[in-house]
Order: C-alpha cells, then structure tokens, then sequence
C-alpha cells in the first residue's frame, strides 16, 4: 500500500513538474483563403467549415464552357503539440508588446487557444486581410514576424494561399527568418 501511494505521489510530482508557462498544446481554427469582409469578424466568429470542394462549371455569355470553379475555401482547424515548436512559439509570445496605436477590431482570420499544463488557457487572434494582425487575450500587439511564420507555417496555412497572396505576407519577406520555399497547393514556391 505504501508503496503505491509512493509511486502516485512521484508521478503527481513529475506531472507537475510542467506548470502554467509551459505550453501544452495550441488549438488552432484558420481561414483557408484571402478575403475582404463587410464586417469585422472576432475570434469567436470562426467556425469550422470543410471546404466543400464542389465543382461548378463556369460558362460564358454564349453558353460555352470556360472552366472549372471549386469550392475550396473553408475555416480548417489544426492542433499542434510538438514540444520543440510549443517553445518557439513561447518565446515569441514572450516578446509580444501591446501597440496602443491600434484602435480597430481584430477582423479574425486564424484564432489560437493556447492551454497550459497547468490548465490556464490564453488566445491569441490573428487578423486583416492578409492575417497579420496579433491580438493576445484581446489586446492589439506590435507585429511579430517570427510568431506569425511559426503559427501559419505549423498549421499549414501557407499551403492553400495563391502565390501572388504569398508575396503580401510579410513575415515571409523577413529576412531574418531562415526558412525553406513555401509551396502552395498549386505547386508554386515561395
């Protein structure tokens, strides 16, 4: 008997051991497509929605065929849980610093919950037209390149943008970050 009480209280210890600044897992809901809204949307406007992949036929004035359109854009949902990234990720976090300047709604288009082992959970909003606006737990941030490159290349953003969308994303023009080519679904590098 005591030695199972023993034996659960080092594995209470060990669990333990990770705490509240120790990234366990990011879940993450993201926008597949580039877009101008009507409205701002917030973080919890996004909901997941697969992306029908329906084809339509697009025909001219004459009647004649002229192509092929695919419904191919959606709201997808990643979660990412690989130790080494969480830290990176965490370091960025870190960094993060509140821009004051900012007096607009975030317009959501990737929206992360981030859960500790210690069960605290936080959220980070990204948002703009081309996704480059940081919001962490509501509050506008100074852009962080590297956390952006981090997220959107983790979740598998990158891979349904269209190649001249891809030159718009700033983080991917920062030459401080050492990265491989993007590739997208059409097979174009970036």
């Amino acid at each position: 008997m005591n030695k199972v009480i023993i034996i659960l209280l080092l594995a209470l210890f060990f669990v333990s051991g990770k705490d509240n600044t120790e990234i366990k897992s990011i879940h993450v809901l993201y926008c597949n497509y580039i877009y101008i809204g009507e409205t701002d949307r917030d973080c919890n406007g996004l909901k997941k929605r697969i992306p029908t992949m329906k084809r339509d036929i697009i025909y001219d004035q004459k009647g004649d065929s002229v192509g092929v359109l695919i419904d191919d854009h959606g709201v997808l949902d990643s979660t990412l849980t690989d130790p080494i990234l969480l830290k990176k990720i965490k370091v960025e976090i870190d960094k993060l610093k509140e821009d004051t300047s900012i007096i607009y709604p975030v317009d959501a288009r990737i929206s992360c919950v981030i859960t500790y082992w210690g069960g605290r959970e936080e959220k980070i909003c990204i948002g703009g037209r081309m996704a480059s606006g940081i919001y962490y737990n509501g509050q506008p941030q100074k852009r962080n390149n590297r956390l952006l490159f981090l997220i959107k290349k983790n979740i598998g953003y990158y891979y349904w943008i269209d190649k001249r969308y891809l030159s718009g994303e700033g983080e991917l023009n920062d030459r401080s970050i050492k990265r491989d080519s993007i590739v997208n679904k059409y097979g174009e590098k970036y």
